[in-house]
């Protein structure tokens, strides 16, 4: 799914310190950074619709999966298949 949103929606997820989402794991955690480039790009509604108060998040592993999904479903309903909030609607 990460590569999909990478290759189709232009979001770059990993655990480099540039990437758009930063990730970083530990013992049955996951957490997940939106950077400041992605916010201000995003439509107000993006973190509350993905359960986020602020620009970062811990989840379970299966927490996170489900997120990747939510996330995806997001970015195709907001932007179409192939867009994403760099190359607008």
């Amino acid at each position: 799914m990460i590569e999909h949103i990478a290759k189709g929606h232009g979001i770059q997820i990993g655990a480099a310190t540039n990437a758009d989402i930063v990730i970083t794991s530990g013992s049955n955690q996951v957490n997940v950074v939106f950077s400041q480039r992605l916010l201000k790009n995003l439509p107000k509604d993006g973190l509350p619709v993905l359960h986020f108060s602020g620009p970062e998040k811990t989840f379970s592993p299966k927490e996170y999966s489900q997120f990747l999904n939510d996330l995806h479903d997001y970015l195709f309903l907001t932007y179409g298949e192939g867009k994403g909030p760099y190359s607008g609607k």
